[in-house]
Formats: C-alpha cells, structure tokens, sequence
C-alpha cells in the first residue's frame, strides 16, 4: 500500500495495523488517508466501518501529535461515532511515553504499540462523541468516591453504558435505604406490602413520592433516571440511532451524577 501523507519510515508500521484491524478486529474494507465526514478536516491514515461507528487510526511517532486536536473536536461538535486510535511504533528501549498516553487517555484516543509487525492495544478508544469532562470524585463523600471513579473509568475506557450503570446503581442503592428507614419510621405503613429492597425501583419512588419521603422534585428526577437507565441499555440499529442514543447517553450520564451529589446531600444525616 502506498500512502502520499505518511513519511515512509511509518510504513510498516502501518500495514501491520492493516492486517491487525483486518484479522482480529474485523474491519476488512479500510480506506487510507481519506475523510471520515465533510466536517472533519484531518484525514487519518486510515479508517473503516464497524459495527458502533468508525474506527480510525492515526500513524505517528508519537501519542498524541497535535493535529489530533482537531479531529476530536470536529467529531465531538458533530456528535460523530468515531473510535480514533494513534499506533506508534515500538521505541528502541522499550519505554513508553506515559505523558501522551494520559494526553490521550483525557480525550477518548486509544493507543496502539507496532512491535516488528506484533500490534499490541494498551488503551481502547472511547467513542469521541462520548467525551465528558475529567472526573471530579473529590466532590463526593468519601465514601461514594469509589464508584465513582469506577463509574468514571469504566465510561472513558470504552463501556460508558456500564459507567451510566454503575452510577445508576449508587442512586438506586441510596433511595432503596432511604424508603427501608421511611418504613421503619413509619413514614411508609408497615401495611404496605412492597419489598422496598428488590421490589421495581419505579414502585418504591412512587411510594416514596406518596408519602413525601423526599422532595418531589428530587424524586421526580429519580424516577426519569430509571427509564434513560433502560433505554441506554438497548443497541442502536443505525449509525443516525447510534448518534442520537451517545448524545443522550453523556448527557444522562452527567444527570446522573448531579442527581447523585444532590440524594446524598438530601439525604445527609441519615447514616448513608
């Protein structure tokens, strides 16, 4: 293959990602050097259609070159589905540069390392159009600082429907003890025969909205959050379904967490 922007010392690097792509990822119609959108104006090495949207990949001598700026921000702003790798190859001592990687950690790009033609994957890309802001676990007690950090990583390392999840569940953990001490209160009647801890969540917030256990504006948006939790779990059919479903998706996952900051901050008090 013959590539017009690549220096050719990359070259083989290259071809190796080639066949990687083709022989363990299964993208096996790859275009070169060509664009992935009117909108973006950086022509990566290569790129090809799968099955979540684009994967491309970036040949460089180093992580993160800074013409990828670019990209990111064109795929961001257009919300596109686009898996952007950089592959380098291996350095002469073996060392890899820790400071791109995190560079490219922060903004979604996974990276490749070309050993001879031995493709190594050390970080998956998260899907551009998924980009959130760093994580900020230091605004939760320490308790809740876990999972999120786990929610946090999990997002950005290419799972970000688990990562939603994985918030989902601190919410739901904390309304299920919530409505369990309103009932031992007797805020709830003992006479009603809900399992508050494995019964539907939608069943225990309306409970909970019934007999004021919470604001009802906090428990309104407890109950949005358990329908975009479901809905965010179902495969998009299209590339136009599959935009549309990202876009909601970091969003709900940023809902989800100040939905998280304000139960605990309501919540204050009750030994949570």
């Amino acid at each position: 293959m013959t590539y017009e922007f690549l220096q050719s010392g990359l070259w083989p690097v290259a071809e190796a990602v080639r066949t990687f792509l083709r022989e363990s990822r299964g993208v096996s119609k790859l275009r070169v050097e060509d664009s992935i959108h009117p909108s973006v104006s950086l022509r990566p090495t290569m790129s090809g259609k799968i099955a979540g949207g684009i994967v491309c990949v970036e040949v460089s001598e180093t992580f993160f070159p800074d013409q990828l700026n670019a990209l990111v921000s064109d795929c961001l702003a257009h919300g596109l589905p686009v898996q952007l790798f950089v592959a380098c190859p291996a350095s002469i001592t073996g060392k890899i540069d820790e400071v791109a990687i995190r560079r490219a950690s922060r903004l979604g790009v996974g990276c490749m390392v070309v050993t001879n033609t031995v493709v190594e994957v050390i970080r998956e890309p998260l899907d551009l159009s998924l980009l959130i802001d760093d994580s900020k676990t230091k605004l939760f007690p320490v308790k809740y600082r876990r999972p999120v950090a786990e929610a946090f990583a999990t997002y950005r390392n290419g799972n970000p429907v688990k990562g939603l999840a994985t918030v989902c569940d601190a919410i739901e953990l904390i309304l299920r003890k919530v409505a369990k001490r309103a009932k031992a209160s007797g805020a709830i009647p003992l006479t009603n025969k809900l399992d508050l801890e494995k019964g539907p969540l939608h069943d225990v917030i309306e409970v909970m909205r019934s007999r004021q256990v919470l604001e009802k504006v906090l428990l309104a948006r407890s109950l949005a959050m358990t329908e975009y939790r479901n809905e965010s779990s179902h495969a998009p059919k299209n590339t136009s379904a599959l935009i549309r479903r990202n876009q909601r998706l970091r969003t709900h996952f940023n809902t989800a967490l100040e939905l998280l900051e304000d139960l605990i901050s309501a919540t204050r008090g009750t030994r949570l």
